[in-house]
Parts: C-alpha cells; structure tokens; sequence
C-alpha cells in the first residue's frame, strides 16, 4: 500500500498490525510530508499522514549496526557547537568569570594581570583563538593591556547587545556563568570584528575631556544653588571659583595633548573649519569618535546617535525617531548645530527653511547635527578644510 500524502491535516490508516513490512515502508521522514505508525490495539495499527516539514528524528532502530541518529548534538546552547578556539569572559570588579569551549566548564580567576596573562598563553596554543567580553570600563583594562601586547584576537561588545542575544537565546536566568557561556555563543553565531589596536594618545586625551566633563556639571549643579544665604552663599562662590579655575586648567591640559599629537592636531583643525565647531566640540570628536572619517555617512550618524531609525509594522507607521549612539558626542554637535545655525553659513539657510515647513525646533536642529556629522566625516576622508 502505497498512500497519496494529504492535502491538508492528519490522515490516519488503519491496517492490521501483522505486516510488518507495509508498516516499515510508510514509517519514512520527507521534506514534504511525514508518516508516523500508532499502535491502536492489539491487532491494528494507526499510520499518520500530516503535511510539512519533517521531524527530526531517529529513524533507525538502535540495535542495528552502525545505525547513526539524524538529531543534532546539543552543547549547552540549544544546538549550537561552540568552536573550541573561543573564550567567553564575563568580567566583573574582582573576578573573570570563564566559559572556555574546548574545557566545556566554568572557571572562576581573579581579574589581575597574571590571569589575564594565562588566559592569552591558552589561546596563543589553539588555532584560531578568539576572546569576547562586555565593556565594563576599568574593569576590562587588564585583559586589554595583555591581550594588545600579546597580540591576541579579542572583541569588547556592547553589554545590551550581549544581553539582548541571551535573550533571543531564550535565556531569562543571568549569573556570571551563564553570561560567559552565551558570550562564547554569541561568538560563534554572530563572529563579531576583531578589536583594533588603541591609540593611547586618544586614549589619554578622553581621560582628559572625562575630567572636564565632571567638572563642568559640578559648576553647573553649584551655580542653581546660588539662592543661598550666609556662609553657605560664600562657600559657593569659593568652590565656583576653583572650579572655574580647575577647568581652565584641564582646558590648557587638553590643548598641550592635542598639539603633543600630530594626527591629533590636524584632525582638530579640520574639525575647526566647519561653522558651530569649537575648541571643546572638536576634542570631543577626536577623543570619543576616532571612527570619524573611517566610516559610512550612515554609520557615522548611527554612533553619533543622529540616525533616525523607523518605526513601522504592517499597516502601522510610526514616527522615525533617533536611539542610541553615544551621548557625550550627541550633545556636543547639538550645541555645534545651536551656534551654527546663528551664523552666517548655510546651515542658518536649512534650519530655516526647516522651521518654515511647520518643524518643530529642536527637530530642526538634530537634523543640522546629523548634516554636520556627515559633513565632519567627509572632511576627515578626504583631508580637505570646510569651504563656506
């Protein structure tokens, strides 16, 4: 007997359960429909036709010789075979949390330089070694120092990244260990880029712009604070006046860097040649976005968090709006748009005609600082100064 697959739902055949044979020529896996054998009772048995894609199974009875299961092996992460070259490290304050995939076992070592030393020996002795941890600012600094010295491949992603792909992993449990287990996978599904070596001249001039930063928004919160009286009053304008004078200090500390580095100085002075980019807009760029100039038009946006990204499904169309990127930059050519735009350029003349069309200000001005970014980025590519 030999059935036609159905068109639709189950089909079910009833046969006596004394032949065998027909029974072992229908219990098939395709691509196209199934066939499943349902012991009824004693005497029949019930064959299950059913469209679609076939079930992964075991179609060959264990005892035979050399029989091999169709079903993939499963390693941890559903599925997935975690290359043995790959190490996910979890890091935190005081410990590296280790999932490596040739040991297939957590590992728990201190976060010091000599762990961060063996970790770099182990994966100097497997081909195609490869590290993947989270961000985590001064935490990470041990296993960056060596792992650049050492020449050793490694990524730094973006911690909601991490954790937006164990949550897409199906993975709602988080600790140390399984964080540095869905780190090693997402290595191995995603192969994200190799970090690039740093340039510790931008380095230090970012620990620099960091500092002022802090200081400007410690003025900023004792200045509304000036309603005072009495004592308090005149410890504000004391703390106020050093403070003025420590930021004026770190501004001369950051202009000695930049002119100390010549790649540096020249890329400020690009910069600078574009209306709305001062002094401190354009140490911003050259310490926080080095990808300046290196990139697409879009990309650049995108860090800068001046891409507007949709908001669309099915018949639904949502507001396209900016997300992400990062902050300190996004400020600083917010303000860079704010003076372009009261200058005599062109800037002034698409603003306006912006507000015209009925948008909203501040509307009009992330878009004069997505149109400077993009024009920042062709300037860097291209080593040529703005031209009014």
């Amino acid at each position: 007997m030999s059935p036609r697959p159905p068109s639709r739902g189950p089909l079910a055949y009833i046969l006596p359960q004394h032949k065998p044979n027909v029974i072992g020529s229908l219990c098939v896996a395709s691509l196209s429909w199934w066939v499943r054998a349902e012991t009824v009772g004693s005497l029949t048995t019930k064959i299950v036709c059913r469209l679609g894609p076939a079930r992964v199974q075991c179609v060959q009875p264990e005892q035979l010789h050399e029989a091999v299961c169709t079903r993939p092996r499963i390693t941890g992460t559903g599925s997935m075979i975690i290359h043995p070259g790959i190490i996910g490290i979890d890091v935190s304050k005081a410990h590296f949390d280790i999932f490596d995939a040739e040991r297939g076992r957590p590992e728990r070592l201190p976060n010091s330089s000599e762990a961060a030393h063996a970790l770099a020996q182990r994966l100097q002795s497997r081909q195609n070694g490869f590290a993947i941890f989270e961000a985590t600012g001064k935490y990470d600094q041990h296993l960056r120092d060596v792992f650049e010295a050492e020449h050793i491949a490694y990524s730094r992603v973006n911690p909601q990244q991490a954790r937006d792909f164990a949550r897409a992993m199906g993975r709602r449990a988080k600790n140390d260990a399984i964080d540095a287990h869905m780190l090693a996978a997402m290595a191995q599904a995603l192969a994200p880029a190799r970090m690039q070596a740093r340039d510790r001249s931008r380095e230090a001039l970012a620990a620099l712009h960091k500092r002022r930063d802090q200081l400007v928004e410690n003025r900023a919160a004792e200045r509304t604070r000036l309603t005072e009286t009495g004592d308090i009053l005149a410890s504000l304008h004391d703390h106020l006046a050093w403070l003025d004078a420590e930021i004026d200090r770190f501004d001369r500390l950051i202009a000695n860097a930049i002119a100390q580095d010549k790649a540096i100085a020249e890329d400020v002075r690009l910069l600078r040649s574009v209306p709305g980019v001062g002094p401190v807009t354009a140490a911003t760029l050259a310490a926080l976005m080095p990808e300046l100039g290196s990139v697409s038009p879009g990309t650049a946006a995108a860090i800068a968090g001046l891409a507007p990204f949709d908001d669309e499904s099915g018949q639904s169309r949502g507001r396209r709006h900016i997300s992400g990127g990062r902050r300190r930059v996004r400020r600083a050519l917010y303000m860079a748009a704010i003076t372009a735009v009261r200058s005599r350029s062109r800037f002034k003349g698409v603003y306006q005609s912006l507000r015209e069309r009925g948008k909203p200000a501040k509307l009009a001005l992330i878009a004069i600082a997505r149109k400077l970014i993009t024009i920042l980025n062709a300037i860097l590519r291209d080593r040529v100064a703005f031209h009014p």
